[in-house]
C-alpha cells in the first residue's frame, strides 16, 4: 500500500518537470524579428538550463516584458484605427522582438508586486514617446485640414470673385467697344463740322465786310440825304409860340410878326408856302414853317430875331424864330449838345454842323445810328 503513493507522486513530480520545462522553452523561444545568432544563443542557453527551474522573480519580470509587449501591440492598433478614421495613412513601424533569453533577463533586480503592477500599467518611455509624436501629428493634422477648409473656402470666393471680374472685364469691353465705334462717327461728324464751321467762317468774313461796305455807303447814302433834305430847307424859316385856330392864315400871322415884333418892312418879301408842321394836337400849338422865295429875305428875317432887344422881346413872349432842319439833324443836335458845353466849359470854340460837331473847327463827333462816335 505504501507503494502506490510514491509511485503516484513520482509521476506527478515528472509531469511537473516536464511542464515546466515546456514553459521555459516557450519563454526562452526566439520572436519574430531577432538575429538567428541569438536564436542560436537563447537554445543553447535554454538547453544548459532545462535541469534548473527559474527562479519566481526571473519568471515575473518575463512575463512583466510580455505585457508591455502586447500592450504596445494593442496601442499600435488603436493608432492604426485612429489613423485610418482621419483618412492618413499610419507611420510604418518596426520594432524588433525583445530577447526574452538574454541572460540581462535574468539579472534584473527582483521587484515587489505592487511594482510589477505599476510597470504593467506603465508604457515605457519610447512608447510614450512615440504616443506624443503620433498626438502631435494628429493635432497637426486638425490644424492643417482647418487650414485647407479655410484656403478651400476663401479659393471659392476667388472664384465668385474672378467670375465676376470676368463679367465685369467682358462688360467692359463692350462698352469700350462701343465707345470707340462711336468716337470714330462723332470725329468723323465732328470733321465734317468743322469744315462747315470753316466755310462759315469764310462766308462769315465775307458778309462782315460786305456788311461794313454796306454800312459805309448807307452812312454816305444817309449823310447825302440829309445833306439834300438840308438844302431843300435852306429857304425855310420856323415860327414858335403862335396861338393855333381853324380858320387862320399862316402867311398873315408870319408877315404881321415880321411886320410888328422884328420891325421889317414885309410887303416886299415874297413866300413861296407857309404852313404848320405835324399833326394837330390840343395840348400845344403847332410850328409854323415858312418857305422864302428868296434866301437873302430869309436871312435878312433870321439875323434880325438874334438882335438883343428882339430877342428879349420874343422870350417874354414865349416866342422864337430858327432854322427848319432834317429829322437826322434835329437829334444829331440834341445828342451832341452835352458834348459841346462840355467844350465850351474848357474854353473851345464849338459848332455843330448838321450831325457833326467841330472842336476848333476840327470834326471830332459824329452822331451815327443814334448813337454819337469819336471821329478818328
Amino acid at each position: 500500500m505504501s507503494s502506490m503513493p510514491t509511485k503516484n507522486n513520482s509521476s506527478s513530480n515528472r509531469r511537473q518537470a516536464k511542464k515546466a520545462r515546456k514553459e521555459k522553452r516557450k519563454a526562452n523561444s526566439p520572436l519574430s524579428g531577432e538575429d538567428t545568432h541569438n536564436e542560436t544563443g537563447l537554445a543553447s542557453t535554454g538547453t544548459t538550463s532545462t535541469s534548473k527551474s527559474s527562479p519566481p522573480s526571473v519568471q515575473a519580470n518575463v512575463n512583466n516584458r510580455h505585457s508591455e509587449y502586447f500592450d504596445f501591440r494593442l496601442s499600435q492598433d488603436n493608432v492604426n484605427q485612429v489613423m485610418s478614421q482621419q483618412n492618413q495613412s499610419p507611420l510604418p513601424m518596426s520594432f524588433a522582438q525583445p530577447n526574452f533569453g538574454h541572460p540581462q533577463f535574468y539579472m534584473s533586480t527582483p521587484t515587489s508586486p505592487t511594482q510589477s503592477q505599476h510597470i504593467q500599467n506603465t508604457p515605457p518611455p519610447w512608447a510614450l514617446g512615440i504616443m506624443d509624436d503620433i498626438r502631435t501629428i494628429r493635432s497637426s493634422s486638425q490644424n492643417i485640414e482647418k487650414t485647407l477648409n479655410i484656403i478651400s473656402v476663401k479659393v471659392s470666393e476667388l472664384e465668385v470673385k474672378l467670375t465676376c471680374i470676368d463679367k465685369r472685364v467682358t462688360s467692359v469691353e463692350n462698352s469700350c467697344a462701343f465707345i470707340s465705334t462711336e468716337f470714330e462717327s462723332q470725329k468723323a461728324h465732328i470733321s465734317n463740322i468743322q469744315k462747315e464751321i470753316t466755310s462759315l467762317e469764310t462766308q462769315r468774313t465775307k458778309m462782315e465786310r460786305q456788311l461794313e461796305d454796306y454800312s459805309t455807303r448807307e452812312e454816305y447814302i444817309n449823310d447825302k440825304l440829309s445833306d439834300l433834305e438840308s438844302r431843300s430847307m435852306q429857304e425855310n424859316l420856323m415860327f414858335y409860340g403862335f396861338d393855333e385856330s381853324k380858320e387862320e392864315d399862316c402867311e398873315v400871322i408870319v408877315k404881321t410878326f415880321i411886320k410888328d415884333i422884328l420891325q421889317i418892312e414885309a410887303h416886299d418879301i415874297k413866300l413861296d408856302r407857309v404852313h404848320r408842321i405835324g399833326p394837330y394836337s390840343n395840348s400845344k400849338t403847332r410850328p409854323i414853317v415858312a418857305k422864302f422865295h428868296d434866301y437873302n429875305d430869309r436871312e435878312r428875317v433870321r439875323k434880325q430875331a438874334y438882335v438883343d432887344a428882339i430877342k428879349t422881346e420874343l422870350s417874354r413872349r414865349k416866342m422864337g424864330v430858327g432854322i427848319q432842319r432834317p429829322q437826322l439833324y434835329r437829334e444829331a443836335r440834341q445828342a451832341l449838345f452835352p458834348h459841346s458845353k462840355e467844350a465850351e466849359a474848357q474854353h473851345e470854340r464849338v459848332r455843330i454842323v448838321g450831325n457833326k460837331m467841330f472842336v476848333n473847327n476840327v470834326a471830332r463827333k459824329k452822331f451815327v445810328n443814334g448813337r454819337v462816335v469819336d471821329i478818328n
